[in-house]
């Protein structure tokens, strides 16, 4: 990512309704898929930190992203070990190391992303999990995908394809954030507004609530079931055993 977004990712990281709704839907299945709090567990481009801080309750949490990520979120989370590195070549951690890695939106961003997944299957002890979100289907494309340097968006059949390729056994795999679909969906092909997962447009704070709580519920269902379309996905994968 460019410098601004981090700075951007920093000033609103505390009540930006989908990063907030996002860490709540990702941390509350991180705890369904976590019976131990000896986990040694690695977020790969944890941006200014704040799910990383969230799951450091559950073991040993290090975070892996760029230079300028880590000056970020060094400074709110003084305790937590940041490393630079990138997929997938520059990884700074040895194979069988990990039994938990979360990696938020970062995979679109990445050039061989097949690699990638198989450098972090690597990056795993036998059964440990990876917790994964992308953003879904390519007719969604539009300028922020541009803006942030996105290579792809995915759909839930090609995600599973490229995981079970790595050497990963799907364990859940859900399109989310469907409650808000279509609103999103015809502001980006409609091209009126830049509405995204990251959204530097801001807005009154009654409706940051009403989307936060609108995308938060979500989780609920999550827990049970996959949701059957969303702007984006999420996956729980066990590496083979």
């Amino acid at each position: 990512m460019r410098s601004d977004t981090y700075k951007w990712l920093d000033d609103i990281q505390d009540n930006h309704w989908w990063l907030n709704a996002r860490k709540e839907i990702v941390t509350n299945l991180f705890e369904k898929y976590s019976d131990s709090d000896l986990l040694n567990i690695l977020e790969i481009g944890f941006g200014t930190g704040g799910v990383l801080e969230a799951v450091s309750r559950y073991g040993q949490a290090w975070g892996m992203d760029s230079a300028e990520a880590i000056k970020y979120a060094q400074k709110r989370y003084p305790d937590t070990r940041l490393f630079e590195g990138r997929l997938p070549d520059e990884v700074p951690f040895p194979e069988n190391s990990v039994d938990r890695v979360i990696m938020l939106d970062v995979l679109e961003h990445i050039e061989d992303d097949s690699l990638s997944l198989k450098k972090i299957a690597g990056l795993l002890r036998p059964g440990g999990m990876l917790f994964l979100t992308v953003p879904a289907f390519s007719f969604l494309w539009g300028k922020h995908d541009m803006d942030a340097m996105h290579r792809r968006r995915y759909s839930r059949r090609e995600i599973i394809q490229k995981l079970k390729g790595a050497g990963f056994d799907i364990v859940k795999c859900s399109y989310f954030n469907m409650f808000l679909f279509f609103p999103i969906a015809l502001a980006k092909m409609s091209n009126k507004i830049r509405t995204s997962s990251v959204e530097k447009k801001e807005f009154p704070q009654v409706i940051e609530n009403l989307f936060y709580n609108i995308f938060r519920s979500e989780k609920i269902f999550l827990e049970r079931f996959n949701l059957p379309f969303g702007i984006s996905i999420i996956c729980i994968v066990q590496k083979n055993k």
